[in-house]
């Protein structure tokens, strides 16, 4: 495995840093509220490679537990977001620097998404039925963890391409 440079340590700390930040903008709307959360996840990582993609979703976690829920983090129904944020970070940083473009970044940004919600709806789904023993359908817990969720995500996820666009530009270089 490649060597972390200092820069990328430093920035994967930062951007997880205000992952955790945008956590705190959210409109409560059920089990799972809208926040900013995947545009920063999606912008960290159009920014870092892989490694520190991650990186930066570690923190961004141990943040989370440490700041936030503790244990109880554990069994909130959002908890398996922050776990497809993780899985997802590298794979879109992958991604997004092997078709280094606007064109490349969405995709990597839509494959992101994808994992959040492969990953975030079934660990909802165990949260509120199997351990809060709630009597909910697919269609029920579609319409709490994906179908709200949907069109404000795409926004962000243009949002986020626009973002890393313009740093990388003003950078004019990868981090």
């Amino acid at each position: 495995m490649k060597k972390l440079s200092i820069k990328t340590i430093v920035l994967a700390a930062l951007l997880g840093a205000l992952c955790y930040v945008s956590s705190y903008l959210k409109i409560p709307i059920g089990p799972v509220p809208f926040s900013a959360q995947t545009a920063t996840v999606i912008l960290a990582s159009l920014l870092l490679p892989p490694v520190g993609a991650f990186a930066a979703q570690f923190v961004h976690f141990l943040l989370l537990f440490l700041l936030g829920g503790g244990t109880a983090l554990f069994i909130s129904p959002s908890f398996g977001f922050v776990i497809g944020f993780m899985v997802a970070a590298p794979v879109i940083s992958f991604i997004g620097n092997r078709i280094n473009n606007i064109f490349g970044w969405v995709i990597a940004a839509l494959v992101g998404e994808v994992i959040f919600y492969v990953i975030g709806i079934p660990f909802m789904t165990f949260v509120l039925v199997g351990l809060q023993g709630k009597n909910l359908d697919l269609q029920q817990i579609l319409g709490f963890g994906l179908y709200p969720f949907i069109l404000p995500d795409l926004g962000k996820l243009v949002v986020a391409v626009f973002l890393a666009d313009r740093i990388k530009a003003l950078t004019k270089k990868d981090f």
